[in-house]
């Protein structure tokens, strides 16, 4: 009787989703960077902080996440640390992506000069459900940089990633509970009734 009653309430449960979050970092493990005409730039450093800067039009920073925990992901939250050596009124425009999908974009201008700044950036989304989260920061202007200009991303774990989303775990149906009570006061009756009968 016991086992038959959960099984009935398993068949009853199902799943529910709990916001979570998952913090990460752009560099070390799972971290790739393209630099189309300069590929040795994504080696390079700044101040002697490690950094990866990147030149023209389809160059992009990404970060790989697995283990997160998260079944999908709605929200993400940047926190970038950025050298920017842009000249004059040179901009980048940056498209950001989770597992492909752009999620949002973000300008960068020229600073004249060596400057280094955080952008804290967060973006809102429909919920993007996978085992591995991939936060790519793509160069979506067509601009190409000149004179030696760049723009960089330190990848020391200063540029942090956060992502935020659901855990799906297996809770009970509102009737579940009645159920299960039902079910073990009808276990009660059967047993006082075999008793009376001693």
């Amino acid at each position: 009787m016991t086992s038959c009653l959960f099984g009935i309430a398993t068949l009853v449960a199902s799943s529910s989703a709990t916001a979570q979050t998952f913090n990460s970092s752009f560099g070390g493990v799972g971290f790739t960077c393209l630099n189309q005409s300069k590929p040795t730039f994504c080696n390079g450093s700044g101040n002697n902080r490690p950094a990866a800067a990147l030149l023209t039009s389809g160059d992009f920073w990404n970060q790989s996440i697995s283990g997160s925990g998260l079944a999908s992901v709605s929200t993400l939250n940047l926190n970038l640390q950025f050298i920017n050596v842009l000249i004059g009124n040179s901009n980048f425009q940056f498209a950001v992506l989770l597992n492909g999908t752009v999620v949002g974009n973000t300008p960068v201008y020229g600073s004249n000069g060596l400057k280094e700044f955080a952008a804290p950036l967060t973006f809102n989304f429909q919920a993007i459900s996978a085992a591995t989260y991939d936060v790519k920061v793509r160069v979506s202007s067509s601009q190409t940089a000149s004179n030696g200009e760049a723009f960089g991303m330190y990848t020391d774990n200063a540029s942090t990633i956060q992502l935020v989303g659901a855990t799906t775990t297996t809770v009970p149906e509102p009737g579940t509970s009645a159920l299960m009570m039902a079910g073990l006061a009808g276990v009660v009756a059967v047993t006082r009734g075999r008793r009376a009968r001693r």
